[in-house]
């Protein structure tokens, strides 16, 4: 008889006493079990000299065809004897997998590619590539994640890895959520074209669950991949990782797509990870998390050019508007655009001018901080005049109001969540273009603010810091002070008027406020002496070597 003859398959009756047994021990252990830990199991169980591959036991539980003594191992791994009834051959059709190593060819895909984009120009990218096609292909992870800023290139990313491995899979389907469309509507579209349009809505069950339940059935029936692209679109501005009220639901399908045993992927992207998500993955789990950096030197050069912009290779101008923008490709393609339009392609012109100076990046960043909670912001701000990395308790001693260490780290995991701040060890900081706009909002707000009267930052951040290193100071003066002082002069403001109402608002004891008038006064060159600063607090304002000794009235406390 030959090995094709010999090779069985689970029946329905089989597979649920398998999955059973398993659930069991998993419950009892407090953790799912992964393929390879169930290949270490068996391996331990001294009663057997047979053991099973990781790959086996993903065939067993999937329904391919296996020889029956593998079956058998595992089910006396689990203390289950193996009946006749759970086991039976493979219908004419199926077909046994020959090269163990590689996912079988599939016939011609079933294809809705939605509003998947071309990727007829990427660049880079191609350790990214071979991780995440590793995680689908051959290590068969239930859903994966692609994490990371706006214009990373998450979407890109995600469609690239499809056009790669699409033929590997039954159904193919890319569904976008910027719109955010209700999940039932999804759930819907999902199963019509999984069955082949033999379910509609009017004959599918009305409770969110058990539709949940009919898509999975498909999930298992079929090696499917389903792509949800802009998942943030359906998550809370104002809350890290939390669904909007109504979408809560999204959250349940993608818990039970990652927890159920299924041969098929969903694949997601996101600007920040939901909370529930982060909680099922890990390294060694069927739900695994991608975060995506900016794109290398090399890739960001291509994009340049592509853009038509006639760059010499031995200078560093491309190395520069790189690093000026983090490598974020999005933002490399606006910059590009607006180096050709409103420079005439000279990049080194464009170079010069201090700020993100394009519209564009400025909107997309603006996507995100528009997102933030009032804490949230306020961190961004004092990041953006700390300048370098700074830590936690730094950060706490900065802030005004006072915060207790629960809020502030909360606030700094939404933050990270959505891939706004960058740890380095146990500090943090900003990617370039996010410093740079950050920096250039706090500009304009403060001024705004110093125009109207109507105080808010003004009182609860410092424009440049008396603890700051020298050189540091020096940048905060330059990028933060002097812009604004320039606003004061152009605008003429009233300098009395502005003293008296700070003087007048006693919302924070230990404001910053009359340290930032006084940096202002000091920088444009006008006189201290004019005004009364006495019983007033100046905190976070180094005076050395700007004034005088007859300036003995000022009450400093620093």
């Amino acid at each position: 008889m030959s090995k094709r003859q010999r090779s069985v398959v689970l029946t329905e009756r089989g597979l649920e006493r398998l999955e059973e047994a398993i659930r069991a021990v998993e419950v009892e252990r407090g953790g799912r079990f992964t393929h390879e830990q169930l290949e270490r199991r068996v391996q331990e169980r001294s009663d057997f000299r047979d053991s099973l591959t990781s790959k086996t036991i993903s065939k067993i539980r999937r329904q391919i065809p296996v020889q029956v003594g593998s079956i058998q191992v595992l089910f006396q791994t689990f203390d289950l004897e193996l009946k006749t009834t759970d086991y039976g051959l493979p219908e004419a059709s199926a077909q046994v997998e020959t090269q163990p190593t590689q996912p079988d060819k599939r016939s011609t895909p079933k294809i809705d590619w939605g509003e998947k984009p071309d990727t007829a120009i990427f660049f880079g990218r191609a350790e990214d590539l071979a991780t995440l096609n590793q995680w689908v292909m051959a290590e068969q992870c239930r859903v994966v994640t692609l994490l990371g800023i706006g214009g990373i290139g998450k979407t890109s990313l995600a469609a690239k890895l499809a056009d790669q491995i699409y033929d590997q899979f039954d159904y193919v389907i890319w569904r976008s959520l910027r719109e955010a469309p209700p999940l039932d509507e999804i759930l819907v579209r999902l199963i019509q074209f999984l069955s082949d349009q033999q379910e509609t809505e009017i004959n599918l069950p009305s409770r969110l669950g058990e539709r949940i339940i009919r898509l999975l059935h498909y999930l298992r029936e079929h090696r499917c991949l389903l792509v949800l692209d802009n998942l943030e679109s359906i998550l809370q501005a104002e809350l890290a990782g939390q669904f909007r009220e109504g979408y809560e639901g999204y959250g349940e399908l993608i818990h039970r797509i990652g927890e159920a045993e299924h041969q098929s992927c969903l694949l997601l992207t996101s600007r920040e990870c939901p909370r529930n998500l982060a909680l099922m993955a890990g390294e060694q789990l069927p739900v695994r998390l991608w975060s995506i950096g900016g794109i290398d030197s090399k890739s960001g050069q291509e994009i340049l050019k592509a853009k038509g912009l006639d760059l010499d290779e031995a200078t560093s101008q491309g190395q520069e508007l790189i690093r000026r923008y983090s490598g974020n490709p999005q933002a490399l393609h606006l910059v590009a655009t607006a180096i050709q339009r409103e420079f005439l392609g000279d990049v080194d012109n464009f170079l010069e001018e201090e700020g993100t100076a394009v519209e564009d990046v400025q909107s997309l960043l603006e996507q995100h901080l528009s997102r933030l909670a009032i804490l949230e912001r306020s961190i961004l701000f004092w990041l953006a005049i700390n300048r370098e990395p700074v830590g936690l308790d730094d950060l706490m001693e900065d802030l005004l109001p006072p915060v207790t260490k629960q809020e502030m780290r909360r606030a700094l995991r939404g933050l990270t969540d959505r891939y706004l701040i960058e740890r380095v060890g146990k500090q943090f900081t900003l990617q370039n273009v996010i410093m740079e706009f950050v920096t250039d909002r706090f500009i304009e707000q403060i001024s705004q603010e110093l125009e109207t009267q109507q105080f808010d930052i003004f009182h609860t951040h410092a424009l440049n810091k008396a603890t700051s290193k020298n050189y540091i100071r020096q940048s905060q003066t330059r990028l933060i002070v002097e812009p604004i002082s320039n606003s004061w002069k152009k605008k003429k403001l009233p300098e009395e008027n502005i003293l008296n109402t700070l003087k007048s608002q006693t919302k924070y004891s230990e404001s910053y406020s009359i340290g930032n008038f006084i940096s202002i006064l000091i920088h444009l060159g006008l006189p201290l002496n004019q005004h009364e600063f006495s019983n007033t607090v100046i905190r976070q304002r180094c005076f050395k070597g700007e004034i005088s000794a007859t300036s003995t009235f000022l009450t400093v406390n620093l």
